[in-house]
């Protein structure tokens, strides 16, 4: 299947507008922050349920994830998403499955792609009536994981980060790991949180390394006390999308 979007899709996916009198709007709710797709299995499923109290109209679709899926890439998405378009009744439940086609992705890595839920609730009966129609889009990440690679290696994975403190409010995180590792926040024992709240989280993807900017000078923090080990703690999503918490060393550029 590749990696387009449909005219559908495209026409969907925004406000719908006439004149803003009679509000109608779409609730549909993914269950869970992620997918983790192992290799092993026959498919997976994702749950939604419409919380609204008209039904909609909902298409779902997987993508390639942020900026690659931004930059309208032909590549290939090697999944099948079956029923792609079905009605949701209020308070209604239903299961998507998916299915990987078997076309080759990277063995030694995670592949991360984009789980797309599109909902559109039906015109006013009323038509004579000017109205906002909003169409609604929610997303998740959704990794591919290939056999060979664990959960209990995924679980591992945040503790193998390697944090360097390049300037004063400047980090280095380099994930030698074969897993994504999403982190939320960051703080030092020095000043407290540096990075977190009202920042939008950074994603550092398996074999590559991110930069991330602090609101505070982790430099001075980790020389404060004379620590000869100065650490900081991190916060990561793990694969149940529940925060977790985990230490680690912190390094600093050998100048005087």
């Amino acid at each position: 299947m590749r990696g387009k979007r449909s005219v559908w899709q495209w026409g969907w996916l925004g406000c719908f507008c006439l004149v803003a009198m009679a509000p109608a709007a779409a609730n549909v709710v993914i269950t869970g922050t992620r997918v983790i797709y192992a290799e092993a299995v026959r498919d997976t499923s994702v749950h939604l349920r419409h919380t609204g109290a008209q039904p909609v109209l909902v298409q779902v679709w997987l993508d390639h994830y942020g900026a690659d899926a931004a930059s309208g890439a032909e590549s290939i998405i090697p999944f099948v998403v079956t029923p792609p378009v079905f009605r949701m009744e209020p308070n209604e439940g239903q299961s998507v499955r998916i299915l990987y086609t078997q076309e080759p992705l990277p063995q030694d890595r995670e592949s991360l792609f984009q789980f797309n839920v599109l909902s559109v609730p039906p015109a006013p009966t009323d038509v004579a009536q000017n109205y906002l129609q909003l169409a609604l889009a929610s997303r998740l990440k959704f990794f591919f994981r290939p056999n060979g690679l664990s959960a209990r290696a995924a679980a591992e994975a945040p503790a193998q980060l390697v944090w360097t403190a390049i300037q004063p409010r400047m980090l280095l995180v380099r994930n030698p790991t074969a897993f994504h590792v999403s982190v939320s926040s960051i703080r030092t024992e020095a000043v407290g949180e540096v990075y977190g709240e009202g920042d939008e989280g950074v994603m550092v993807r398996p074999f590559t390394e991110a930069s991330i900017e602090t609101k505070q000078d982790v430099i001075r923090s980790a020389r404060s006390g004379g620590n000869a080990e100065p650490t900081l703690v991190f916060t990561y999503i793990n694969d149940f999308g529940v925060a977790k918490g985990q230490e680690a060393r912190l390094g600093t550029p050998l100048v005087p």
